[in-house]
């Protein structure tokens, strides 16, 4: 007996397709916003990727087993399309609402004790009841749409296919465009709707008939075990996803950690699934032994172009340039590289699923529980790879063994296959193919330790080839861990003996070229703090250890928390010692492994002073400590008179991204100020207003023997030194995030890590003499006289020992110190302008000082150099002239003194001394100098 005929059957099927495509778009957005909740929510993206995937699919396996099952009971197939109508509409509002039930799920979570188990049960709290109604879309389809039983396998093998193409849409459609244009909650608002429409698409359907008849079903003949064929999918998906997450990882260290890795490498995955199910064709015996023969020797085929990727990714890089329309196809060629590369293997174990499928004997019925035991055991697999092979298992190996582990687990359920359907041949080839490759196959993970995706421009190692490694003898790696969150390496330089940490194969820091930025990053906070003793200090992010460390060698401070949320960071600490200052032996100091999020909001202390150094925005789940969300957790985590400071970077950044940083930052704490931690482009933003001087306990501090010896050798020798780093006032910074366009950044509308990665490939720059414009710059800084009353010192200082800053004497120095070339600039224009033999000279020597705010507005000097120009304009030299009455102009006008500007080009027009053109010139200038005073 036959199914009955379906009233207009290729439309409704049509209808249904479409609809089964949709409902996969939809799942993969959830997917992709879940990702970044559940980071906000558990901090480490790894373990939010390893978590959302994994609980994602237990959902999955949970719905294939009960709907399945639930096909048994319900014969009508109008009433089973009603039915997956309204679990559609109640995943939808499951999506809409995601957002608020997040909330509360967060406050829960700050109240449970920090464990796997607690991670893993909040995040079935809000994933395992969707995805157990999304499990329902397999086995009920499979159900309801064939019309006869010939169709049943081919049918099953079209759904699977139509809705991990739409899988493959949604991935990428959210993580590449809606959450960077809508935010998380735009885009779950429109996954939701998906939802709906595709639910009334099946509500208004109108096939009829039932589904049921006790008949049995094609199957492909076989001698296998029921249990056997589930150990197949149960094997496969764990290898699957156990492949994916750890692309997901290995993507980054080719690349760098973005936040575009997520989508890419899941639609990759998502993508050969979908196409190796559509492009089944005629279902066979040999077509099943065919697609694990080729998907296993091709596994082994990828593990061999895990060490070049790094290479072939650098020789596209070195091959564009930096612009904006280079990174679109840079990210477009590397992900074509990726998809090549995986494709193939993805292709055919995507077959494997609806193939094994067709081996289970089924009548119709039992077909859709079938179907939904099937997928039930796949999924099973899948979370089996996702928490055993991608989570726990990096505890103890690292990835290039869970490699071999997963090459090991399909060969086992591929070599059984071979064997019990007597495919001697395949077995006789894959078998010793497989044990050699387990003996001996293994990687150079030079690029891994220290990552070339930085290099932009071709060098020595892009002329061997795209299969060359280089030698490491300029460096010993002393630290390697793919740890459950990060991948961290460890590194000493021969030529220098420095030791630098990479997260993710990214440089964090070193303890010789970052030393100033480091130490300066916990000494400018200790000065500045008015508490005496007791001191309570917190670090975000550990790196080398170096500022934390120090700081729990201050004498005042009682106690330092830092916080890393990589265990592997922290395994590295005591590798650091003698630069870190023996952190990990101090009682004073203690490590905490966790989200720096989680950690403030557990904890009821205040601290008096917190530091912020995490690593690049552009990096996956770092943009979340450049929120205000984060910056008011600070706030409250702070003591009344505490002392905050955060790190920044002005390369590889441009200044939309500085004054969205400047901007949350700002929400937080009003009064920042900005100072220089090198030479060049490593700042921090301390939250003290204009003006602040020193704590008064900063000189007897400044004495101390571990401070006394950094200062020596960062070349800082007077508390006043530091004026020299004081750049960027509170009244300024607020400017810059008026003036310069930012972006809405917070946990909801996580958008600078998308413009931070560009900024990262078009390597731009900040620089913060050029954020203002020159004629408003004065007017918003005002007098700092405490910058005026060091002036004198330093001159007088440098005066006595003027071979400080000498080459001979800097080259003992550690880091890019910052003092010196700023200071010898300083006193440079200090004796220009106090005994500058010229006027020009001492004109020069008042705008460096004035550029600088160590002079204040000078009305005096000004009249007297103009009374000199009219009185003693050289006749000899005109061109000395010009020059004088230029710079006197400029002076002028930046000063903002538009009334000044007008008497002097009339007293100078009166004289002859200027053209008619020129003054009406400056009289323009004067009059816009007036209403920018005005707006002031």
């Amino acid at each position: 007996m036959t199914l009955q005929p379906l009233e207009n059957l290729l439309s409704s099927r049509l209808r249904i397709l479409v609809a089964t495509f949709l409902t996969g778009v939809s799942g993969l957005m959830y997917q992709s916003v879940w990702h970044r909740y559940m980071g906000i929510l558990l901090g480490a993206e790894a373990r939010s990727s390893a978590l959302v995937i994994a609980i994602f699919l237990l959902g999955l396996s949970g719905g294939f087993f009960f709907w399945g099952h639930f096909t048994r009971k319900i014969k009508s197939r109008t009433r089973l399309l009603k039915t997956y109508g309204l679990l559609e509409v109640l995943i939808g509002l499951w999506g809409i609402l995601f957002p608020v039930l997040f909330l509360p799920t967060r406050a829960l979570s700050i109240m449970l004790p920090l464990s796997f188990i607690a991670d893993l049960g909040l995040t079935m709290l809000l994933i395992f009841p969707p995805t157990f109604l999304m499990g329902a879309t397999i086995p009920l389809l499979t159900a309801i749409l064939p019309s006869d039983e010939t169709e049943v396998n081919c049918l099953h093998a079209k759904i699977y296919g139509h809705n991990t193409l739409g899988a493959f849409v949604g991935i990428l459609l959210s993580g590449l465009v809606l959450i960077q244009a809508v935010g998380l909650i735009g885009t779950s608002i429109i996954a939701g709707i998906l939802n709906i429409l595709a639910a009334m698409l099946f509500f208004l359907n109108r096939l009829e008939g039932d589904i049921q008849a006790k008949k049995p079903l094609p199957w492909l003949e076989n001698n296998f075990p029921r249990s056997s064929i589930y150990a197949l999918v149960f094997m496969t998906g764990a290898v699957t996803i156990s492949m994916e997450l750890m692309w997901i990882r290995l993507w980054g260290l080719t690349v760098g950690a973005s936040t575009l890795i997520f989508p890419l490498v899941v639609s990759v995955f998502v993508a050969g699934l979908a196409l190796g199910s559509l492009c089944m064709g005629q279902i066979s015996l040999n077509k099943l032994y065919r697609n694990l023969f080729s998907g296993l020797i091709i596994l082994m085929l990828i593990f061999f172009t895990v060490p070049y990727f790094p290479l072939w990714v650098s020789l596209v890089r070195v091959s564009l340039t930096s612009s904006k329309a280079d990174f679109f196809i840079f990210q477009l060629i590397t992900y074509g590289m990726l998809f090549v590369t995986l494709f193939p293997f993805l292709f055919f174990l995507g077959r494997v699923l609806p193939l094994s499928y067709a081996l289970l004997k089924k009548d119709l019925d039992d077909y859709g529980q079938q179907c939904g035991l099937l997928y039930f055991a796949n999924t099973i697999g899948t979370f089996f790879g996702a928490v055993i092979l991608s989570y726990f298992l990096l505890a103890w190996v690292d990835f290039d063994t869970i490699f071999k582990v997963n090459v090991g687990l399909l060969a086992l359920v591929a070599l059984f296959f071979f064997y019990r359907g007597k495919r001697f041949v395949l077995l006789a080839l894959a078998g010793p193919l497989v044990l050699g490759f387990l003996a001996f196959a293994s990687w150079n993970r030079t690029f891994h330790k220290e990552g070339i995706f930085r290099i932009n421009t071709p060098s020595e190692l892009h002329r061997h080839g795209p299969f060359f490694i280089p030698p490491t003898g300029y460096f010993e790696n002393i630290f390697f861990d793919d740890g459950v969150t990060l991948t961290v390496s460890a590194n000493k330089y021969t030529a220098t003996n420095e030791l630098a940490i990479f997260n993710n194969a990214k440089s964090d820091s070193s303890t010789t070229g970052d030393y100033s930025t480091l130490v300066l990053a916990g000494i400018l906070p200790y000065f500045f703090l008015s508490k005496e003793k007791e001191v309570k200090a917190m670090v975000v992010g550990l790196a080398t250890g170096v500022t934390a460390g120090l700081m729990g060698k201050f004498e005042d401070v009682s106690s330092v928390d830092v916080v890393e949320i990589s265990d592997s960071m922290i395994k590295a600490a005591g590798l650091f010692a003698d630069d870190n200052f023996h952190l990990t032996e101090n009682p004073k100091v203690r490590l905490h492994e966790m989200d720096a999020f989680k950690f403030m909001q557990r904890t009821s202390d205040k601290y008096d002073l917190i530091v912020s150094e995490p690593t690049n925005p552009w990096t996956s789940g770092v943009e979340n400590l450049f929120t205000p969300e984060f910056y008011q957790s600070v706030r409250d985590s702070l003591d009344d008179e505490g002392i905050f400071l955060q790190w920044m970077h002005l390369y590889e950044m441009d200044e939309k991204v500085f004054a969205t940083v400047v901007k949350n930052l700002r929400s937080a704490f009003p009064d920042i100020t900005l100072f220089y931690l090198t030479a060049e482009d490593d700042i921090a933003f301390i939250n003290i207003p204009k003006g602040a001087r020193f704590g008064k306990f900063a000189p007897r501090r400044f004495q101390e023997g571990v401070i006394s010896l950094i200062m020596w050798k960062i070349g800082i020798p007077m508390l006043e030194a530091f004026e020299v780093l004081r750049s960027m006032l509170p009244a300024e910074l607020h400017f810059i995030t008026t003036y310069w366009q930012t972006y809405k950044h917070d946990l909801e509308n996580p958008t600078i890590s998308f413009h931070a990665l560009l900024d990262f490939f078009t390597k731009s720059q900040v620089r913060t003499d050029q954020l203002i414009p020159r004629e408003l710059s004065r007017k918003l800084r005002g007098e700092e006289p405490q910058k005026m009353a060091a002036l004198p010192i330093l001159y007088k200082g440098f005066s006595e020992n003027s071979n400080y800053c000498e080459r001979k004497n800097m080259a003992q120095r550690l880091g890019r110190v910052p003092f010196c070339p700023k200071v010898m600039d300083l006193i440079l224009n200090y004796q220009r302008f106090t005994s500058g033999e010229t006027l020009n000279l001492r004109m020069q020597g008042y705008a460096g000082l004035r550029r600088e705010n160590f002079l204040a507005f000078d009305p005096g000097f000004i009249s007297k150099v103009l009374g000199d120009i009219v009185e003693g304009g050289n006749q000899k030299n005109p061109a000395a002239t010009e020059e004088s009455l230029s710079l006197l102009f400029e002076q002028v006008m930046l000063e903002g003194q538009w009334n000044l500007l007008k008497t002097t080009t009339k007293t100078l027009r009166h004289k002859g001394m200027i053209t008619p053109e020129r003054q009406k010139e400056l009289l323009k200038n004067a009059d816009d100098l007036r209403r920018i005073d005005i707006i002031l």
